[in-house]
């Protein structure tokens, strides 16, 4: 399971990923919310209507842990690297949907 919602959150920083509409909404519960690194929040409407702003060029996964694992729910935690912005911790509930994974929750907090 480690691996597999590892390569999720590797998907969800991806170009190809971010900055589509249909497979933004695909990823995201329809309650998703998020504790962005600037302090603002984010309901997957704000997000899908936003996806420009949403790239993240160059970043890596570091220190990848599965916090809590249940059936359907796994709660997720990593440090993203990135060359151009302050590295963040970041935290992720996913849940398991009628067969298909989605991000509920989200939090990202910067590391000085």
């Amino acid at each position: 399971m480690n691996h597999f919602i590892q390569l999720l959150e590797e998907e969800l920083l991806s170009a190809d990923v971010r900055q589509s509409r249909e497979k933004m909404d695909q990823f995201l519960s329809a309650d998703f919310f998020e504790f962005g690194s600037s302090g603002k929040t984010y309901d997957k409407k704000s997000v899908l209507e936003n996806l420009r702003q949403l790239e993240l060029k160059n970043s890596q996964i570091a220190d990848f842990t599965i916090v809590v694992e249940e059936e359907s729910l796994v709660i997720c935690s990593y440090r993203l690297l990135l060359n151009s912005f302050p590295h963040s911790f970041r935290s992720s509930v996913w849940c398991n949907n009628n067969d298909e994974w989605q991000m509920r929750f989200h939090q990202a907090s910067k590391i000085d």
